[in-house]
């Protein structure tokens, strides 16, 4: 079952932009899509794997 929880106006307004804030903050975080070569052993002088961990991380981030 759904809990019924009551707010304030006030905190409802400063709760949603503080969501908001995250949101775009995780959002910014993220860069799906980066030039590389083959031949580089790195990006952004991260190992290929570690960043893909980490975009993957961001990404779920985002979507949680």
């Amino acid at each position: 079952m759904t809990e019924m929880k009551k707010l304030s106006i006030h905190r409802a307004l400063t709760e949603l932009k503080m969501l908001q804030q995250r949101i775009e903050g995780a959002t910014n975080e993220v860069s799906s899509v980066v030039a590389n070569r083959k031949s580089n052993q790195k990006i952004n002088g991260i190992e290929i794997v570690e960043y893909e961990k980490q975009m993957q991380a961001s990404y779920d981030k985002v979507m949680g």
